[in-house]
């Protein structure tokens, strides 16, 4: 079970074809891993007030962790992809 203190990042990504090739290659391998996803479209009261209406949207962002003790595993796994 992965939590937030046995958990370390393997994949930071805001490419949707590059996060569907992560997950793939992780499953395929038996590796656990824990999506979180950040949509700067999601609407937040504060947004509008910090920086205006600029127009610029980065696209989802994708953080994919695994347990610790895979890290290295799941570092090789995506080094082949």
């Amino acid at each position: 079970m992965l939590t937030a203190f046995n958990r370390a990042e393997v994949a930071l990504t805001r490419d949707p074809a590059r996060f569907s090739a992560v997950k793939t290659a992780l499953e395929s391998s038996g590796i656990e891993y824990s999506v979180k996803m950040r949509d700067p479209d999601s609407p937040h009261p504060l947004d509008q007030a910090r920086v205006g209406s600029l127009g610029i949207r980065p696209g989802r962002e994708y953080r994919i962790y695994v347990n610790q003790k895979d890290l290295e595993r799941a570092q090789a796994v995506l080094a082949r992809i």
